[in-house]
């Protein structure tokens, strides 16, 4: 380890600082980390993906619990750059199969849920310690950065959950609403067709799918979280070692050898020029007492004294007459007018809150405002006038004269008209088909109400044809009847 290639600032830094330090250092080679991470982990979890191929929940636990692995690589990146090698993907790769197997067992066990992994590892990787030297070390270290490991460790993963559920929520901004369920059965169709044979029944991909999103978080969040820890180790190693004293006098040395070249003729001089000073020195030397007697008489080591007055109020605690309170009987007053404050506060937000409820309800006995039931609904006629006596009847004939979409819109007029005029559901004249399927939720046609209206979006939005029997269904079932 050369000390005087190292390309960041050693000095004694707070816990915190050491993590800042850590993680600028795995941003400035973020992308090359990233590379090597490609060729080294990937195919590892791959591999695991394959082998528990039908139990993505099993697959999930096993990727999960082997990161400690994969938090390998990012550290042999970040101890050489820091020294100011930085390894090829190549270089990498084969050194892989060496620091997949160090200390492999115990970093899988009872290691694994240590908060103070990520400093700890630079232990094993770079030190090489094990046993008893090891944990001796490790109790060492963690005086001076045990604390802000634990925390660094719950920073990071509140950071995976949120940068997993951004890119959950990504996905579902681009879905529409209600259509969750359409997009799930869409997935499993695709992922079938996708991976065909023996796995062509398989109806996981919605969970691999996630498994996707949290594998990604991983890999993202990694090489920040194993640079905080780097960071930490550095900087107790620098407080305990004396890294940056021992860098400032490395560096003091190389200038002392560099002026080492200068002319033994002028050195002599000047050893000659300096013994001949001494001589006339020594010569004529003073008393040392008389010499301190008066450096100690001038002016600057005179004693000198200032006298200050300051005042303070002492409470008469006897309880003397007259009307001077003390201000701990104040400070009650004041606690107390404020409480009466905030209860009247209260007591005005409520009558006020009353108020105004009675005002929407109106005097007693009177009956509430009809509200005005709309005409059209979804740009479709719902007025009971507009509609046939027989709806089901009416749509079978339009089906059978080959306007297929008048038919299902015949259907889904009827069941509007019915949720505004019978079911009085408070369906605004500008609802969406989203807005009146919520609204219906609460009904007994409720599940028919649902399939009608997916069949009626297939049809009129999609294009998608309809077959006679899911229609003959639905004029079958035809709940609307008084």
């Amino acid at each position: 380890m050369k000390l005087e290639t190292v390309q960041a600032v050693l000095r004694p830094r707070s816990g915190w600082e050491a993590i800042d330090l850590g993680v600028a250092l795995a941003r400035q080679h973020y992308g090359r980390i990233l590379s090597c991470w490609v060729v080294t982990v990937l195919p590892l979890w791959l591999l695991v993906s394959a082998l528990l191929w039908k139990h993505p929940a099993w697959a999930w636990v096993a990727v999960w619990w082997l990161k400690p692995l994969a938090d390998k690589v990012p550290l042999f990146y970040l101890s050489r750059a820091l020294f100011g090698e930085r390894p090829t993907v190549w270089e990498t790769l084969r050194a892989w199969p060496k620091l997949l197997w160090q200390e492999a067992g115990w970093l899988l066990t009872w290691r694994r849920f240590s908060p103070a992994r990520s400093a700890n590892l630079p232990l094993v990787q770079l030190e090489g310690l094990r046993g008893k030297t090891y944990r001796s070390r490790a109790q060492l270290l963690s005086r001076e950065s045990g604390g802000c490991a634990f925390w660094s460790i719950k920073l990071f993963l509140v950071a995976e959950s949120i940068l997993l559920f951004s890119l959950i929520a990504l996905v579902l901004l681009f879905v529409p609403q209600g259509e969750f369920q359409e997009l799930r059965a869409w997935w499993e169709t695709f992922w079938a067709d996708l991976v065909g044979g023996e796995f062509a029944s398989f109806s996981g991909g919605i969970d691999w799918m996630m498994n996707a999103f949290s594998f990604l978080t991983f890999a993202l969040i990694a090489p920040f979280y194993v640079g905080a820890g780097f960071g930490l180790y550095l900087n107790a190693r620098t407080q305990l070692e004396g890294w940056d004293i021992e860098l400032t006098f490395r560096r003091l040395q190389e200038r002392l050898e560099r002026q080492r070249g200068a002319s033994p003729a002028v050195t002599a001089a000047l050893l000659v020029l300096a013994c001949g000073l001494a001589w006339q020195e020594g010569s004529a030397s003073p008393d040392p007492e008389t010499t301190v007697a008066e450096v100690l008489a001038r002016e600057e080591f005179e004693w000198r004294t200032k006298e200050t007055t300051r005042r303070q109020w002492v409470p008469d605690l006897e309880g003397a007459g007259g009307d001077e309170r003390s201000p701990v009987n104040w400070s009650g007053e004041v606690w107390k007018a404020l409480g009466w404050v905030i209860v009247g506060a209260v007591l005005l937000a409520l009558v006020v809150y009353l108020a105004k409820q009675n005002g929407r309800r109106g005097p007693a006995g009177a009956e509430p405002a009809k509200r005005a039931k709309p005409s059209t609904v979804v740009g479709l006629e719902v007025a009971p006038e507009s509609l046939p006596q027989d709806i089901p009847a009416r749509a079978r004939e339009l089906w059978a004269a080959g306007q297929r979409r008048e038919a299902v819109a015949l259907l889904y007029r009827g069941a509007l008209s019915w949720f505004v005029h019978e079911e009085a559901l408070e369906i605004e004249e500008s609802a969406t088909e989203r807005d009146c399927l919520r609204q219906a939720r609460s009904t007994p046609e409720a599940e028919y109400f649902e399939r009608l209206t997916r069949h009626r979006l297939e049809v009129a939005y999609d294009h998608a044809e309809l077959a006679a029997e899911d229609l003959e269904t639905l004029c079958h079932q035809w709940p609307f009847r008084k």
